[in-house]
């Protein structure tokens, strides 16, 4: 028995009683992680390997078992995603990307100089 010793969010009572977290996982991490790769649509360089931990989500106030993956690359666009993915069939239940916008929306030369744009090496000195 393990000793709760941080609790973040709200609590969801009676989840021993839902029979959709008392079900095996059909698929494992890797493969969670493969369909957030394949979901990205693009060629990323990871600031950090992607990582699957199992999650009870709640999706219309039932819970579920899923897998957190998240996904930290700068290359070719800043993400820093965070997909939820059924344990059971792979679906994408939820994701969201917790860096704004960085896309350029409008072009515009420099008043005066030379225009340049910074490169450099990520956090890791990668």
């Amino acid at each position: 028995q393990g000793v709760l010793k941080v609790f973040s969010g709200d609590i969801a009572p009676n989840l021993d009683q839902f029979h959709s977290l008392q079900v095996s996982r059909k698929i494992d991490e890797t493969k969670a992680i493969e369909i957030a790769q394949r979901d990205l649509n693009m060629q990323v360089t990871y600031e950090e390997k992607p990582t699957a931990m199992p999650y009870i989500y709640l999706q219309n106030e039932k819970p579920i078992q899923v897998y957190v993956v998240h996904v930290n690359f700068l290359d070719p666009e800043p993400g820093n995603y965070y997909y939820f993915i059924d344990v059971q069939n792979g679906n994408i239940v939820d994701k969201y990307n917790t860096i704004n916008t960085t896309s350029v929306t409008e072009r515009k030369s420099p008043v005066i100089g030379t225009h340049t744009m910074g490169t450099g090496k990520g956090i890791w000195g990668t």
